[in-house]
């Protein structure tokens, strides 16, 4: 990565009910309280979260429980909470956190 570039961007698009984060870089101990604090401005805002990790190349578990953490709050106030286009290995990280009991993952967003 690019050392000009921060370690994590983020970037928010609204619409139809939902705001989609696209995160790009790592999310780990230094960044995902950035993370955080974006998915809970989206939430505050009452809307369905789709959570884009096509461009995460790596994620520990700082970064899992901020997205666990975030689905879990979704589920409590009755919004939808996806997570599109992680890596085979992100993937497999979330899943064994148990993502999927708490939010839909998907491959990519043109199966959403």
């Amino acid at each position: 990565m690019n050392p000009l570039m921060p370690a994590l961007r983020i970037v928010r698009q609204d619409g139809d009910g939902r705001a989609r984060l696209i995160a790009v870089g790592k999310v780990d101990t230094e960044t995902a309280p950035d993370l955080r604090q974006r998915l809970g401005e989206a939430q505050h805002d009452d809307v369905d979260v789709v959570l884009d990790l096509e461009g995460v190349e790596f994620l520990d578990s700082f970064g899992v429980g901020v997205i666990v953490e975030g689905a879990r709050r979704a589920r409590e106030r009755g919004r939808r909470f996806v997570v599109i286009s992680p890596s085979r290995r992100i993937a497999g990280v979330l899943f064994d956190a148990g993502i999927d009991r708490l939010a839909t993952l998907i491959d990519d967003e043109s199966s959403h």
